[in-house]
């Protein structure tokens, strides 16, 4: 019984230590809008959620469908870096993409090292993301093809 009492006042403890690490945090749902070539296929269901503290704002888009499709960004505050595994990208500080019909401020582009490039902003988090070798991605509020399909095009110009 003392090892029971014990084990729950520690799982308490950790509990309410994680959450009072964030700051803020919300989900919603979002498409992920799947480019292979020049044509979105497949466009999937995700669960977006950020959770921001001191030093970092962590992204994630989990699949509704399959946990292997997840997708986790983070963003160090000190070194204004956005971190996507092993990826780091610098903002280019310019150009910014605006399209209210998907978020009311702009998106700033960001390129890593291998020249990917992402749209982000850190209230809405990714928009979208080029990939040197393999698929771009386009994350949405809205099943919405023509409005991917122009995200995709300013990414890739």
């Amino acid at each position: 019984m003392k090892k029971i009492i014990i084990l729950t006042v520690f799982l308490t403890l950790v509990g309410c230590t994680d959450s009072k690490k964030y700051l803020d945090s919300k989900n919603e749902k979002r498409y992920e809008f799947v480019y292979f070539t020049d044509v979105a296929k497949p466009i999937m269901e995700c669960q977006f959620g950020i959770k921001e503290n001191d030093s970092v704002i962590k992204y994630t888009y989990k699949n509704l469908k399959d946990a292997k499709k997840d997708l986790r960004f983070s963003y160090d505050k000190s070194s204004k870096e956005l971190i996507f595994v092993f990826d780091k990208f610098t903002s280019l500080n310019s150009p910014v993409y605006l399209n209210k019909q998907i978020y009311k401020e702009g998106f700033t582009t960001y390129r890593s090292e291998n020249y990917s490039k992402v749209l982000y902003h850190r209230r809405y988090g990714i928009l979208g993301i080029t990939h040197y070798e393999g698929p771009h991605f386009v994350f949405l509020p809205e099943r919405n093809i023509e409005l991917a399909n122009e995200v995709f095009y300013q990414l890739t110009k």
